[in-house]
């Protein structure tokens, strides 16, 4: 089973799905964005057009490593939204990028389900990789839901709060 983890920053999808993975003994993919950082791309407001390609790129080269099934610490649906976000912000269209995502949901679906974490669920921390603003935070669920409903794109959210909960109800969304 090919499991996505999305959702804005600081909601859960990390520590919850690690530890989905090592319950269910299936390999966890790490959030792409962290390993931009790591190369020198600038994340959040400040990432480019290239940072988002780089992203998407390194993704689906992750992705196809596991043929049988994982659990992404985001999926290539994130990488539509935060261009959404930077052609807001920056007004520099990038509608490329935004078109091959939403044909690669639509018509490769790569995705047995796409799990969504919701803000203004758990307290916002730093996690030194990802900002800690919440009007930001907003902005990517607004475009999350925009991205949901105009590419009409399945999806589950998790309502539960412990981290045990949210394991559970995870496990019982995949079997």
């Amino acid at each position: 089973m090919k499991i996505a983890l999305e959702g804005a920053m600081s909601t859960g999808k990390t520590t919850i799905g690690k530890l989905v993975a090592e319950k269910l003994g299936i390999p966890f993919i790490e959030e792409a964005a962290r390993k931009a950082l790591e190369v020198g791309f600038e994340l959040d407001k400040g990432a480019s057009a290239e940072a988002q390609q780089w992203i998407l790129d390194y993704q689906k080269m992750k992705e196809v490593t596991y043929p049988e099934g994982f659990i992404a610490d985001r999926g290539i649906l994130s990488v539509a939204v935060y261009t959404a976000i930077s052609n807001l912000i920056r007004k520099n269209p990038k509608k490329i990028i935004l078109t091959y995502v939403e044909e690669e949901l639509k018509l490769r679906k790569p995705y047995d389900k796409i799990i969504y974490f919701p803000p203004d669920v758990l307290k916002l921390e730093d996690d030194g990789v990802r900002c800690v603003d919440e009007s930001f935070q907003k902005l990517l669920h607004e475009q999350y839901m925009n991205i949901f409903e105009n590419w009409n794109i399945p999806y589950y959210v998790i309502n539960s709060i412990s981290i045990e909960d949210r394991v559970e109800e995870i496990c019982k969304l995949i079997n």
